[in-house]
């Protein structure tokens, strides 16, 4: 229910509407699209979490000369 709540509050329709369409009013499949969600948005965070730390190091190493 809150995913749904947030989607339609923040995304586009292009997103919203397959969610609505795939989802309905069947909430186990709404439950579904938050662990997915959730799972997805951990993985982005590790993501942008390494990249950062990748620049740290780099940039660390060249002002440190």
């Amino acid at each position: 229910m809150i995913l749904r709540r947030v989607v339609s509050a923040t995304s586009s329709w292009c997103l919203c509407a397959p969610l609505s369409d795939l989802c309905g009013d069947d909430e186990v499949k709404w439950d579904q699209c938050v662990g997915t969600v959730r799972t997805a948005m951990h993985a982005r965070a590790r993501f942008w979490d390494g990249i950062v730390s990748a620049m740290d190091t780099a940039l660390s190493g060249s002002y440190g000369r």
